[in-house]
């Protein structure tokens, strides 16, 4: 059940994180210019910690699959020298 929706300030591509309650716990589904990107599980964790994981991604402090919902950047891997880079 979707208990609420953080948006991130100034951005008008629905970059949003959802919080919903499941059975064990709460689910963030992390969303990007509209787009499903991923979803991470917390089991026996308050509801203020997760709020607090949903905020962190949204104002960039936490990256998820290297993107940075802050910095709006996409990584990509360069395999002739084997690094991981943004642009």
């Amino acid at each position: 059940m979707l208990l609420t929706s953080f948006y991130k300030e100034g951005a008008t591509d629905g970059t949003r994180a959802e919080i919903h309650e499941t059975v064990d716990g709460y689910r963030v589904d992390y969303y990007t210019a509209g787009s499903f990107l991923k979803e991470e599980v917390f089991e026996a964790k308050p509801i203020a910690f997760v709020q607090k994981v949903a905020e962190n991604w949204l104002s960039g402090v936490k990256t998820l699959n290297g993107w940075n919902s802050h910095k709006n950047q996409i990584p990509r891997f360069n395999t002739s020298w084997n690094i991981w880079y943004a642009f």
